[in-house]
């Protein structure tokens, strides 16, 4: 399973991916933490109406953090517009990123590992919504055109650690594809070796 949460100011994404559907109010918290410093708790929260939402965990977070909890009516997903559509997008792009990248080569159940860097190529592409930017909307500033997207080759080095001495740097660089930003100084990389031997990771 995976949990999707779409900023509606913003259109920014967040996907989290779930081994059952009851974890979904794990990203919920874990999104509120992220967002809360800057912007404030959760003031309204659109979900449908499954057990996964209607629960007492998400009652206790809206209660804790004063969030307006509206469900949609049941069995009409298009009051769900915003995030069903994009459910869809993700599904898209996941399905073409595995088509066109070496992923294909792995077990079939890498798609989670995907699921960051496809939330950081939608996030940082147009929204046809308001033709905005999310990531710029979000952060306040420009995507930079030096910035990596999943699928990207890189070559990289093990540095033991050791950033400062440059000695223990290997002669010759590794290779690995790129999957996500973890922060702004750390990336996520699939090892070249897990290509080969058809290992997620």
């Amino acid at each position: 399973y995976a949990s999707v949460i779409v900023d509606y100011a913003t259109r920014y994404v967040s996907i989290m991916a779930l081994k059952t559907k009851n974890e979904a109010i794990k990203h919920l918290i874990e999104w509120n933490a992220e967002n809360s410093p800057k912007h404030g708790n959760v003031k309204r929260l659109q979900t449908d109406n499954g057990l996964e939402f209607c629960n007492r965990y998400y009652t206790d977070f809206c209660l804790n953090n004063l969030t307006l909890h509206r469900r949609g009516a049941p069995f009409t997903p298009e009051s769900q517009g915003i995030v069903e559509r994009m459910n869809r997008t993700i599904q898209n792009k996941l399905t073409k990123v595995l088509q066109t990248f070496p992923f294909n080569k792995l077990h079939k159940n890498i798609w989670p590992l995907l699921l960051s860097g496809v939330a950081d190529i939608i996030n940082k592409s147009k929204c046809s919504f308001n033709n905005q930017v999310p990531y710029t909307l979000k952060f306040n500033m420009p995507v930079s055109i030096n910035s990596l997207m999943l699928g990207d080759v890189v070559l990289y080095y093990d540095v033991g650690g050791q950033l400062e001495n440059k000695r223990n740097i290997a002669p010759h660089g590794e290779i690995g594809i790129f999957l996500c930003y973890e922060s702004e100084c750390v990336i996520k990389l699939l090892h070249r070796k897990s290509l080969l031997n058809g290992s997620p990771i």
